[in-house]
């Protein structure tokens, strides 16, 4: 099964990574590639939402259920569509300036020759994810310090 795996370390609080990561609805306006979210149901401790995302020519929607205790961690998996596997586990470590994230992808799919294509994009896509958080974070926080 395709995965990768980081560490960034990220002058900002584990609760404010947390706070962007969880905020599904706005990932829209700052992700890489051509993605949407909708939340279906929201409760404590869990998030349902419908996503797509088009990676080159290659348009991809599914469900996912995101489980999550606020800061410290984020898992979320496809429930439905393409993939037999799909997980992006977000860890939020505090550090005396700031927090290290790190963040763990799996993928794989109900069909062999898609998760061959997929295979080598996941570098680039979990080192895309993470800067574009990291790129969010500062927007975000250098505006308003205080939050």
């Amino acid at each position: 099964m395709p995965s990768c795996s980081l560490e960034r370390r990220l002058p900002h609080s584990p609760e404010q990574i947390f706070d962007l990561v969880i905020d599904v609805e706005h990932y829209q306006e700052f992700l890489p590639l051509d993605f949407s979210a909708r939340v279906m149901r929201r409760q404590p401790g869990q998030i349902q939402a419908r996503q797509s995302l088009r990676i080159g020519p290659m348009s991809l929607s599914f469900e996912s259920t995101a489980t999550y205790r606020r800061p410290d961690w984020i898992r979320i998996e496809s429930i439905s569509g393409p993939f037999s596997r799909f997980l992006i586990a977000w860890d939020f470590i505090r550090m005396e300036r700031g927090s290290l994230v790190r963040i763990q992808v799996e993928c794989s799919t109900h069909s062999a020759p898609l998760s061959a294509l997929l295979a080598p994009w996941m570098e680039t896509f979990t080192n895309g994810l993470v800067s574009a958080f990291e790129k969010r974070a500062q927007a975000v926080y250098s505006a308003n310090p205080g939050q």
